[in-house]
C-alpha cells in the first residue's frame, strides 16, 4: 500500500524459488494514466523490492514467471505509437526488480494486449489479444514465441486453420 488514492490491481502472481512471490498488476489507476507494477515479498508476504514502470500514459503489467533468477514481465503501455497499446516483455533482476531487458511489439499496428506468459523451450511463449480498439470488440488471439532475449521467433494467430499448438506448451 503506498498510499495512493487511484487504487491498485493485482493481475497475475507466481511463487519464487526463494519461497516468496512476485506480483504483476497496475498502479495509481486514474483515467488515462496508469503505471505498471512489480512486487517481490518473502515467504511471509513482506515486500523485498517494488517498481513502477511508466510511460508517460497507462501501462499495465499482465503477467508474470519466474525464470532462474530472474522475473519476466508481460505488459502493455498506451501511446507508443498509432496502435493505442503496444505489448511489452521485460526481463527483471529477481534479487533487485532491476530491468535486465524490455522488448516492445507493435503487432499489425492494433492494440496489443498479453494475457499470459510462458516457459518455452526456446524462451517465452505470450498469450496475445490484439483488437482494433481498446474496448476488445472485435479480438484476435495470437501466441508469440520468443527467445530468452524477448526476441520474436513466431506468431501464430489462434484462428488459421493451420494453427498448432508448439511442443513446450
Amino acid at each position: 500500500d503506498d498510499g495512493n488514492p487511484n487504487g491498485s490491481i493485482g493481475w497475475d502472481i507466481a511463487t519464487t524459488a526463494d519461497g516468496g512471490y512476485a506480483l504483476s498488476g497496475t498502479n495509481r489507476i486514474a483515467g488515462g494514466l496508469a503505471n505498471a507494477m512489480v512486487i517481490k515479498t518473502d515467504n511471509n508476504g513482506n515486500v523485498q523490492w517494488a517498481k513502477s514502470f511508466e510511460s508517460g500514459s497507462t501501462d499495465e503489467s499482465l503477467g508474470i514467471i519466474e525464470d532462474a533468477d530472474s522475473l519476466v514481465v508481460i505488459a502493455n503501455q498506451l501511446g507508443q505509437s498509432a496502435s493505442l497499446y503496444n505489448g511489452v516483455i521485460m526481463k527483471l533482476n529477481g534479487s533487485n526488480g532491476a530491468v535486465i531487458w524490455a522488448k516492445d511489439y507493435d503487432i499489425e499496428s492494433k492494440a496489443n494486449r498479453p494475457s499470459a506468459i510462458f516457459k518455452t523451450s526456446t524462451g517465452y511463449g505470450i498469450d496475445y489479444y490484439n483488437d482494433i480498439g481498446f474496448s476488445l470488440t472485435t479480438p484476435e488471439q495470437l501466441i508469440i514465441n520468443t527467445d530468452k532475449s524477448g526476441n520474436p521467433l513466431s506468431i501464430f494467430k489462434v484462428s488459421d486453420p493451420v494453427f498448432r499448438v508448439p511442443r513446450g506448451y
